[in-house]
């Protein structure tokens, strides 16, 4: 699965959908944010332009 998979995958029963460091990809974690309310938690490389929180780096 790659981040075009996540283009057409059913999310309307999610509320987070987590993904490894391979699924970077701002411009659709913000779409998913915006038009359909899911939260995609991808593990961030040590040189991502967005840090995760503490807490959430944790997870």
């Amino acid at each position: 699965m790659d981040v075009t998979t996540l283009q057409v995958m059913p999310l309307d029963l999610l509320e987070c959908l987590y993904a490894d460091d391979g699924y970077t990809c701002y411009d659709v974690e913000d779409l998913l944010r915006g038009c359909v309310g899911v939260e995609l938690r991808t593990c961030r490389k040590s040189n991502s332009k967005r840090a995760d929180e503490p807490h959430i780096d944790f997870l």
